[in-house]
């Protein structure tokens, strides 16, 4: 679940709601690796290397140039290390301008580079804030080997970037700015970014249409991966296949495009991102002559799915070791773009040198998930690769933001997991799936796997992904529910259940984004336990014999919702506050057979406020546990438990009940009228009075779930 305010959660999910959609398009060479930079001077506050992080916006600073020190606030004093502090400082020459703004020698910076075999295009980046003022009469220069080949004077000057096309520059090495004017009397030069390359935020006017589709598979047993399309409008040939000179040559493969949708939130849009996606080689078309082009883009896992893995002279041996491996055959500035769960980084993972070569970098990512137990995915909110645990949190969809009512099919199942173990033998080692009748196996040849204890691990985590149900949703769409959630569905107003999120779907298109399906998948999770228990009453509970570790679900009673203030003459009640859903407790418990522990089930608070009780088993409670938002996900089962303002809350599940609806306000009015003798008489009629406040739900009691462990 990616990270948001309460406004854009608000407003992502209103009946009523304005999006918008924003593009952001590196055409820079991937392999381009920056050596340094040079200038004519600088301040002590400059930051050089910040001329190439793409980070536009650049931080306001108090100097002693003449009207920048302000004493409002506005503007940041620097401290002595500011250049460890994190602020985007940018470039900043060390001369001040004149009275008319002049240089009376120029300013220059140059951003110096390797490994761009030929640039048709660049960008220059100043500050877009009006107290720093912009470059008037400039120079940008694309060099090699200290020689200027291509260069293009710009006068009179009044936008905060500029972009320079139409020219040919192989193995360039560097790009100068030079300023001889500043819009604003004694001010110092100041670049936010120089660019060997374009790179362009597009919005609704320049793409026409944006749909993205992601997939998952947990188990590991596929490598699914995330693609985009856009349709650009063209009209100002903009990518010209026909122009050898033109920015359209410049496009490769793995440069990037960032997607965003922005909710309107108060008076400003707030984005999220729909992920990162990179250029393929054969990823675009055009039509109607050029006017329209339609690129197709994949995911950082899309890049390495067919890519052929070269194993480096030293094999790694650990799972962030073989990451870093796989990722860098995607070249030097992709090795560092990944995120790995600390309890996975460090795992030892080793295989044969002879078992990898060859092998598909796809492939090798699975594998590597599969033998850690992890999964991978392409971060929403970064692009990064991202190797990590499953997790039981998510969103809430109700009914109000799904265009149809969901469908529901079965999962499919698997009769068998048919594993070629890495050892010297090949030895095979068959594990039973969910189901015999299935006609599926699943053959896994996993080169770090080599011993039937790594097999059934991995086994384990495999099945738990097959069989039980899934539900088919087409809703509206919510940027902030990624791929792995476990959502909590509103089937009516009393009931919910859960599923992982492992495919959705979102589609943009004038201005709308609708019409965006998703794959909640119910898998059949209680195959790795032996049983499964629900007690819903005060009791006694024995460990049975042969039973030595259970998992343990505590759900205490959920509050009672608030009750609605009274209506007056002047404005409407307010609704009462919902009733917060019960605290949850869950953990895996060591037991010893014939045990007992004493079950004390927490009770649902009363209509209008009342708190609910906690839920005791043995020495464990629920009052340990957290209250969930939206809910707790028992994904085995696919039930919600402790859901907070639940309008007609379930016995046993711990739900807090909806707020009391305020009352309605009083309408009156005058009405004045002439009797048969001309009298005006006038008297107040009174349409509506106040209305009470209305009562709130009743929570719901909790309950204790245990499920015995499977050997």
């Amino acid at each position: 679940m990616i990270d948001a305010t309460a406004a854009y959660r608000e407003a992502v999910t209103a009946v009523t709601r304005r999006t918008k959609l924003r593009i952001v398009v590196d055409i820079s060479d991937p392999d381009m690796v920056f050596t340094g930079v040079a200038a004519s001077d600088q301040a002590a506050v400059s930051v050089p290397g910040q001329l190439a992080d793409r980070v536009f916006d650049l931080k306001r600073y108090a100097t002693l140039e003449r009207n920048r020190w302000l004493l409002d606030g506005s503007f940041a004093i620097f401290q002595d290390d500011h250049s460890a502090g994190g602020d985007e400082i940018g470039g900043v020459g060390e001369t001040l301008g004149g009275d008319g703004g002049e240089y009376s020698s120029p300013a220059w910076f140059e951003l110096q580079f390797s490994n761009v075999s030929v640039l048709q295009v660049c960008a220059v980046w100043f500050s877009g804030d009006e107290a720093d003022g912009r470059p008037v009469d400039f120079t940008v220069e694309v060099r090699q080997g200290g020689t200027a080949f291509y260069s293009q004077s710009f006068t009179d000057n009044r936008e905060d970037h500029v972009t320079l096309t139409g020219f040919t520059v192989y193995n360039p090495d560097a790009i100068r700015v030079t300023v001889t004017k500043w819009s604003v009397p004694h001010r110092r030069f100041r670049l936010a970014e120089i660019i060997p390359g374009a790179y362009e935020r597009w919005d609704d006017s320049k793409v026409t249409d944006c749909s993205v589709d992601m997939t998952a598979d947990p188990s590991c047993v596929t490598l699914p991966y995330g693609t985009a399309a856009l349709t650009i409008d063209n009209t100002d040939r903009m990518f010209e296949p026909r122009n050898k000179n033109g920015i359209f040559q410049s496009l490769q493969e793995r440069q990037s495009v960032e997607l965003y949708i922005g909710v309107l939130t108060g008076g400003d849009y707030e984005y999220k991102s729909l992920g990162r996606f990179y250029q393929f080689n054969g990823g675009w078309r055009t039509s109607d002559n050029g006017m329209t082009i339609r690129w197709s883009l994949v995911d950082i896992l899309g890049l390495l799915a067919d890519r052929e893995f070269i194993p480096p002279e030293v094999l790694p041996s650990t799972v962030e070791g073989w990451v870093q491996a796989v990722l860098s055959m995607l070249g030097p500035n992709f090795t560092g773009l990944y995120t790995i769960d600390s309890a996975f980084s460090g795992t030892a993972l080793t295989a044969d040198r002879e078992a990898v070569t060859g092998i598909k970098c796809g492939d090798l990512v699975r594998y590597i998930c599969m033998a850690c137990g992890a999964w991978p995915r392409a971060e929403a909110a970064t692009g990064r690769l991202a190797v990590e645990p499953l997790w039981e949190q998510g969103n809430r969809m109700d009914l109000d933001n799904m265009e149809v009512y969901p469908t529901i099919q079965a999962n499919e199942d698997v009769a068998q997991i048919v594993f070629t173990l890495a050892d010297e033998e090949g030895t095979q080692y068959v594990v039973s799936g969910n189901s015999m009748a299935a006609s599926k196996s699943v053959s896994v040849n996993n080169p770090f796997i080599s011993t039937t204890a790594q097999a059934l691990t991995a086994a384990k985590n495999i099945v738990t992904h097959y069989g039980g149900n899934v539900y088919r949703t087409s809703g509206r769409g919510d940027p902030t529910t990624e791929i792995g959630d476990v959502v909590t569905l509103e089937l009516d107003e009393s009931s919910a259940t859960t599923g992982r999120v492992l495919s959705q779907t979102f589609s943009y298109s004038r201005q709308v984004l609708a019409g965006c399906a998703a794959d909640l998948v119910q898998a059949d999770g209680t195959l790795t336990y032996t049983d499964r228990e629900a007690i819903t009453e005060d009791s006694t509970w024995t460990v049975p014999d042969g039973v030595t570790r259970i998992r343990v679900i505590l759900v205490g009673g959920g509050d009672g919702g608030g009750k609605g203030t009274d209506g007056s003459w002047s404005m409407a009640g307010e609704d009462g506050a919902d009733g917060s859903g019960g605290a949850v407790w869950w953990g895996l418990v060591n037991v010893t057979p014939g045990t007992t522990f004493a079950v004390t089930i927490g009770q649902g608070g009363a209509s209008n406020g009342g708190q609910g009780t906690a839920t005791h088993f043995g020495q464990y409670t629920s009052a340990a546990g957290y209250v969930y938002t939206p809910s707790y996900t028992d994904i085995t089962e696919g039930n919600a438990y402790g859901r907070t303002g639940v309008q007609a809350p379930l016995a046993n599940t711990g739900d807090g009940g909806k707020g009391g609806v305020g009352g309605v306000q009083g309408i009156e009015r005058e009405k004045t009228w002439k009797d048969d003798k001309g009298f005006v008489h006038t008297k107040t009629v009174i349409d509506q009075r106040p209305g009470p406040g209305g009562s709130g739900a009743a929570g719901a009691s909790g309950c204790v779930v245990i499920y015995y462990d499977k050997p």
